[in-house]
């Protein structure tokens, strides 16, 4: 009787430790793609700025403000914040069933929360890294 329980026990422990790391390592992967596709439309505005400066041909005495630079600016950074943070989550994910489980799970909640700033992995990857995190806090 006493292998059983320990054997339905077991059973119970990997269950535990599986699921926050699959919701985790999705979760961190989506947030990372994210990432790429912000930095990915900051390479088109810079080629779109580049072409733009050659082909417009405007008034003498006319010009526009340009924006450009600015949103290249903040597509990159913002883009390079969310693959910083699908990193940590995914990083949190082969952590998740350490000694140190708590503290790995709460860091990939607060890593998932601010992705939500270069959209948080399509929304569902954010998602996925703040149910993550809270199941690895469980984790014993």
């Amino acid at each position: 009787m006493q292998k059983v329980t320990a054997a339905v026990e077991i059973r119970h422990r990997r269950a535990d430790v599986t699921l926050p790391f699959v919701f985790l390592l999705l979760g961190g992967v989506l947030i990372s793609v994210g990432g790429l596709v912000t930095l990915a439309l900051g390479s088109v505005v810079s080629i779109v700025k580049a072409l733009g400066s050659v082909t417009t041909s405007l008034p003498p005495g006319f010009a526009l403000p340009d924006l450009t630079s600015g949103i290249l600016m903040t597509l990159t950074s913002v883009g390079i914040i969310g693959v910083g943070m699908g990193f940590v989550v995914v990083a949190s994910a082969f952590h998740s069933n350490g000694k140190r489980a708590q503290a790995w799970g709460i860091l990939a909640v607060a890593c998932a929360l601010f992705s939500f700033v270069d959209g948080g992995g399509f929304i569902v990857g954010g998602i996925l890294g703040i149910i993550g995190g809270a199941m690895t806090t469980r984790i014993r």
